[in-house]
């Protein structure tokens, strides 16, 4: 496979999903941790609207009697923001590591 190729298919992974392309690309460490970040802060965004909304739900076909919960669009936007970060990061990464310096002339390419 041509170093291109390679290159593309480590940024389309990366924008799929952040740290995937890290893997492809050896970089376990890190891949792994952007990985278990992202979706920490996935779970942080989606658990900040389902979690008040489950709990109006449910107390609205009981009995329709107590306190609704509000949602909190800040702890909502805080996981986007995060995994927002971690995309863009995760894009730069691969960028970053699939550039290889070229040699300036020939003799730099020998040794």
């Amino acid at each position: 496979m041509s170093k291109a190729k390679r290159f593309v298919q480590i940024l389309i992974l990366n924008t799929f999903i952040p740290g995937l392309g890290q893997l492809m690309n050896g970089q376990w460490a890190i891949g792994l941790l952007m990985m278990l970040l992202s979706t920490a802060c996935f779970a942080w965004a989606l658990l900040s609207l389902a979690l008040p909304l489950a709990y109006n739900i449910k107390m609205l076909l009981t009995d329709g009697n107590g306190d609704m919960h509000n949602i909190d669009f800040i702890s909502f936007g805080a996981g986007c923001v995060g995994l927002l970060l971690l995309w863009a990061i995760s894009i730069a990464a691969g960028l970053w590591s699939g550039q290889k310096k070229q040699p300036k002339n020939q003799e730099e390419a020998d040794v």
